[in-house]
């Protein structure tokens, strides 16, 4: 294998490192995100339990939720004598009439402003007698946050494909520009000029194909002694290959008539 060659093949094995970093530090920022909000309940507080049970078997299907839990008026008084250390006034304490609380996990991922105002839509305009708690300025903050890290993660991404294509196709018209002299020589000997062509494609695959199966490997050991926290969309993989096969086009362009 050249010396040019197992350049390109080195570097794009870093770059594709690089990029799958990126990947997968976007994936771990925004699970983080997504973890702190769906820690923070919907908290509903009703005096009847029954309005609570009825809305519970109503919202227990939706998509967007991840769990409920009710506290009927027995548990909290339970909590209130373990809390606060109340025992010895039961009898004064079960004498009041205390509310009824459900509490609402969430998946954060697809809890969004549709799906916010449809749930408090629901509590809020069918249940008269049900109070909602939650915490609107924090829901707001980290969906702003998910927002801005998405933005400078597609940002990112751009960036670094411009300048992966920009800078191996100009790696690869020079090395094979290096070469010129040689095919010259080679063609006045006699030499067919399909094997420059042969030639070319051969590297393109080594060159397409070395680096991912590196990476695979180097992916699949990190995975197996569970190095990586998460695993990266199979889908981005075939994104940075299309991404490859671009760039050894558009290299063939730039070349043109030397292969010709």
């Amino acid at each position: 294998m050249k010396k040019g060659i197992l350049l390109q093949i080195i570097i794009i094995f870093f770059l594709l490192i690089f990029w799958n970093a990126l990947h997968l530090g976007f994936r771990l920022q925004k699970l983080n995100f997504e973890q702190s909000l769906s820690a923070k309940p919907m908290i509903l507080i009703a005096n009847e339990q029954a309005s609570l049970e009825h809305l519970r078997s109503e919202i227990d299907s939706l998509y967007f939720i991840s769990e409920t839990l009710l506290e009927p008026d027995s548990l909290i008084a339970t909590k209130l004598f373990q809390n606060y250390n109340l025992m010895g006034i039961e009898n004064l304490i079960s004498s009041f009439n205390l509310p009824s609380v459900m509490k609402i996990f969430i998946h954060s991922d697809q809890f969004n402003s549709f799906e916010k105002n449809m749930l408090e839509t629901k509590v809020i305009d069918e249940r008269d007698d049900i109070i909602l708690q939650y915490d609107h300025n924090f829901w707001q903050e980290i969906k702003n946050k998910i927002k801005v890290l998405t933005s400078i993660y597609y940002g990112l991404n751009l960036i670094f494909i411009f300048f992966a294509m920009f800078f191996l196709i100009t790696l690869r018209v020079h090395n094979e520009e290096k070469k010129n002299e040689f095919w010259k020589i080679y063609y006045a000997a006699g030499g067919s000029h399909k094997k420059r062509v042969e030639n070319f494609w051969i590297n393109s695959l080594l060159i397409l194909f070395v680096p991912i199966i590196l990476f695979a490997i180097v992916y699949a050991a990190a995975l197996n002694f569970q190095y990586l926290p998460l695993t990266i969309y199979w889908w981005k993989f075939g994104f940075e290959f299309g991404i490859l096969i671009l760039i050894i086009l558009f290299s063939r362009l730039m070349i043109g008539k030397n292969l010709k």
